[in-house]
């Protein structure tokens, strides 16, 4: 079982023909990801890789059956690449592009309301199922299976993590980024609720920042219907106090404060979160 994709999962990948987009379906086809196709208008007929190429998302699924889609577009066409995937039918969407602008990316989030859909991003790194399937950017050689999920905002801490919980023989039985734009789709309670039926997981380690209350929502759901246990790292507490202002309701505070009121509020919640990157790995164990 897995979340999201797995092994079998055909998916196209949009902008499949520009620079960004040949190197992420390179890197998932070594993965031995089951990239069926690619999308770039005007570009139908050709071929990338083995790979057909197709003009829209609607004659890609109709060719190939696919029901999930790899983002990989400028940031001005991401929007329409999300409605056109939605409107071809897919439940599966992870959008790697970051800085999708704020009105779009609005407009997106209110389009895919209306239909049952996954929305990874925008700016997310994608989903990697260690052993199995990579769909995105996340670097497997950081990874290794096992039973520990890694959820994360930010992608770089996410790919140091999983290379120390690797080293110290804590697998991961998946690796998600949500994305680190300031709109995203789905967030970290819909990614447990997932987990939380993943026969493969047993532990989970949520990587969250200061900003925002999605750490929060989701401390709330482990709180309410979590039975595995969630150990949780929010970034922020030696910040530079001073810089940044995270929302207009925090932008009286400096930011390591709201990292430490938003830590406190998890851990009342009964989600164990890690003071510093070096117990984690203890607190996983425990």
């Amino acid at each position: 079982m897995a979340i999201l994709i797995d092994r079998d999962t055909p998916l196209l990948v949009q902008g499949m023909t520009g620079r960004i987009g040949r190197q992420i379906t390179l890197q998932m086809l070594s993965y031995g990801t089951n990239v069926v196709a690619g999308v770039t208008p005007g570009r139908g007929g050709e071929w990338f890789d083995g790979k057909p190429i197709f003009d829209t998302v609607t004659k890609a699924v109709e060719a190939t059956g696919a029901i999930g889609s790899v983002i990989a577009v400028p940031a001005p066409y991401v929007l329409d690449a999300v409605i056109e995937a939605v409107d071809a039918g897919l439940k599966t969407i992870i959008c790697l592009t970051r800085h999708t602008p704020v009105h779009d990316a609005m407009r997106m989030l209110h389009y895919i309301d209306d239909h049952s859909i996954c929305l990874l991003g925008p700016g997310s790194p994608g989903i990697l199922i260690p052993g199995q399937v990579s769909a995105g950017v996340i670097p497997p050689q950081v990874t290794t299976p096992g039973k520990v999920a890694v959820i994360a905002r930010s992608t770089t801490l996410m790919y140091a993590i999983c290379y120390v919980l690797s080293r110290q023989g804590l697998g991961q039985s998946v690796v998600v980024g949500v994305g680190s734009d300031r709109l995203i789709g789905m967030g970290f309670a819909d990614l447990l609720e997932m987990l939380e039926a993943d026969i493969e997981t047993e532990r989970i380690l949520l990587v969250g920042e200061m900003a925002g209350e999605d750490e929060i929502d989701a401390a709330r759901f482990v709180h309410k219907n979590m039975t595995k246990p969630v150990v949780a790292f929010v970034v922020g507490r030696s910040y530079p106090p001073g810089l940044g202002t995270l929302t207009p309701l925090e932008s009286h505070r400096v930011a390591d404060d709201v990292a430490v009121d938003k830590i406190e509020r998890m851990q009342s919640l009964g989600v164990r979160v890690a003071q510093h990157p070096d117990e984690i790995i203890g607190l996983l164990q425990q």
